[in-house]
């Protein structure tokens, strides 16, 4: 989900003719790659990985309280050390300090970072997807911006940004197209999200057809909300995980367990700042092989044996999966 739903637009003179002009993908890595030669673990026999959309890290703050960002920078990084992940998918990494705290963090040892370069008269600055681990290394990383795109998220690094890692693992971290609350285009929209999963499916199926023994795990904020039955827009869930499944890709959440409820309130993943989401929704998710051997899946709470984080780090929960790997 884009934070920019909020009155922060206002805030912006540029328009979208502009903003193309200084829309540049950044082809050099940002701080490099890091891509060192940590020991791996030779005998681990199972790999955790993390998605978390962290709530456009970096810009809301600065805008608009920095002892907020502070502190929502500390427990960002209480989530993370709590968490405790092999591999870690971040979306909005909203400008360059927030990139510094995270590649500070031991977690980011070896990374890859995705972003757009908006020009130097950008109020964003920078904003993108990183990957990292502490224990793999990340080998023919790569990323790919979406080519179509709507309305505000004109100022989001919408595309996919990808790394390949032990065990024939192929991971792909993505964010897509957000509804914009501040205008009726909500089909629009949706059409733009399927063109998206188009342009990542294409690229699934051709890695396919270059190595059959891939496992893939793609993971994001899909920006679909599984827990709306009454969508009748142009591309919903149903439409995104019938994707996946045509490349042999499940949804790791139910794939084990059919008698999960995503829609439960512990299991909704964009809570708009609230810890007890009643009216959240569900629109961070895990595709991978129906080879992959999976473990075990989680929505983690904002909060860590009965601690709770206040202000919460991120709008958005992370979620995990593990999946076996010996």
């Amino acid at each position: 989900m884009m934070i920019f739903k909020i009155s922060i637009f206002y805030y912006f003179s540029y328009t979208s003719s502009q903003l193309r002009e200084h829309r540049e993908l950044s082809q050099t890595r940002i701080f490099e790659d890091h891509i060192v030669d940590a020991k791996q673990t030779a005998q681990q026999s199972t790999v955790k990985i993390v998605s978390w959309n962290i709530g456009a890290l970096g810009l809301i703050d600065n805008i608009v309280d920095t002892p907020l960002y502070e502190t929502r920078k500390s427990n960002l990084k209480f989530m993370l050390e709590t968490m405790n992940p092999d591999i870690i998918f971040f979306q909005e990494v909203f400008a360059e300090d927030a990139l510094h705290h995270l590649l500070s963090i031991n977690i980011c040892t070896n990374n890859h970072y995705f972003g757009l370069d908006l020009g130097n008269n950008s109020p964003l600055g920078k904003d993108g997807l990183l990957i990292c681990s502490p224990t793999y290394n990340l080998t023919n990383c790569g990323q790919r911006q979406f080519a179509d795109v709507f309305g505000l998220d004109e100022w989001a690094a919408k595309g996919f940004s990808y790394c390949t890692v032990s065990h024939n693992i192929h991971i792909i971290n993505t964010h897509l197209q957000a509804d914009q609350d501040d205008w009726d285009h909500h089909e629009s929209e949706a059409i733009v999200r399927g063109k998206q999963i188009t342009e990542l499916i294409d690229y699934v199926s051709t890695k396919n057809s270059d190595n059959s023994n891939i496992k893939f795990i793609v993971g994001g904020d899909f920006n679909i909300d599984c827990c709306n039955i009454l969508d009748t827009s142009p591309f919903t869930y149903e439409n995104l995980k019938g994707n996946f499944n045509s490349q042999s890709l499940k949804d790791a959440e139910v794939f084990n367990d059919s008698s999960v409820d995503q829609c439960s309130d512990d299991n909704k993943t964009y809570i708009s700042w609230n810890p007890t989401p009643s009216s959240g929704s569900h629109l961070d998710y895990f595709f991978i092989s129906n080879t992959a051997n999976e473990n075990s899946y989680v929505v983690y709470p904002l909060q860590n044996d009965g601690i709770d984080l206040n202000p919460l780090p991120s709008d958005h929960r992370p979620i995990s999966i593990t999946i076996n790997v010996s």
